[in-house]
């Protein structure tokens, strides 16, 4: 609640303070769109967060795993628990999804509505104590609240795109044309000036958000470590660098870069994650603690 209230007040901070600034410089702009453009961002980002675990479950088409039947069932259950407890949050649902990748993720609207989903590949290829590290990470990202935070900046980020984009086109617009009334009537130059505009700053925004993602895991590494063990965290993150290698040397790039990237690439700005690399180093010089 605390999150989402000052998500509130950072949005509505952003809307009074770009309308100030447009009444500076002589641009007017609706109040009735400036409330519309708020309302989007606000209710745009919680309803995504607020059907998170809905999408999620339907598009993985995962098992939620209610009472075990086999060994390693159990195993999962008991370690959920136990670090759930650990965390003092609500015992997220545990799902198991078929995937040739080694994969783990969180999802859901708090602390005390998530859910864990594991990869088969990644329950096939890692020890018990690996596997235990691996929720122990993800168990860190639902108690420092990053899928909320991470909903939150995006909704943010959104109003500030949608302001700056109708401003800049509308002063882009006016000087090209040179005349006032001529800019009001010519919607379709707008429009693609809007478009290009909207385009650039997304891509700004964009570049903030995934920024912000790729800090969360180093937190959630660390807080993975203190839950577990350092070693055990060490010994994912090894891993996870063997499967990024052979995927590097069987061809299978294009997941491997929507992750990771390549080092000292511009594209590197839009991965969602760090560099395993990083990774290991912020772990082992116990950074983020």
């Amino acid at each position: 609640m605390v999150r989402i209230t000052l998500f509130i007040l950072t949005n509505l901070s952003i809307v009074f303070f770009l309308k100030l600034i447009l009444i500076i410089i002589g641009i007017k702009i609706n109040s009735i769109y400036m409330v519309t453009v708020f309302l989007f961002s606000f209710i745009g980002a919680l309803i995504s967060l607020i059907m998170s675990k809905w999408i999620t479950l339907k598009y993985i088409n995962g098992k939620i795993i209610k009472i075990p039947n086999n060994e390693k069932e159990n195993f999962l259950i008991n370690v959920i628990k136990k670090q759930a407890n650990i965390t003092k949050i609500k015992t997220p649902t545990m799902v198991i999804y078929n995937s040739s990748e080694i994969n783990a993720f969180a999802t859901g609207i708090n602390r005390n509505s998530s859910i864990i989903a594991l990869s088969t590949k990644l329950l096939n290829s890692m020890k018990y104590e690996e596997i235990e590290a691996v929720i122990a990470h993800e168990i860190s990202h639902i108690s420092n609240g990053d899928m909320i935070t991470m909903t939150l900046l995006q909704g943010i980020m959104n109003t500030i795109v949608f302001f700056l984009s109708n401003i800049v086109s509308q002063i882009l617009l006016a000087t090209i044309l040179q005349n006032k009334e001529e800019s009001k009537n010519n919607k379709y130059l707008y429009f693609v000036i809007s478009f290009i505009m909207e385009l650039t700053f997304g891509l700004i925004a964009s570049i903030i958000v995934m920024w912000f993602s790729r800090k969360r895991e180093f937190y959630a590494d660390a807080g993975s470590a203190k839950i577990v063990g350092k070693n055990k965290m060490l010994s994912v993150l090894y891993k996870m660098k063997e499967e990024q290698n052979n995927n590097i040397i069987n061809n299978k790039l294009i997941s491997t870069f929507l992750i990771y990237g390549k080092s000292k690439s511009f594209f590197n700005l839009f991965v969602t994650h760090p560099s395993i690399d990083k990774r290991i180093k912020a772990l082992k010089n116990n950074l983020y603690y």
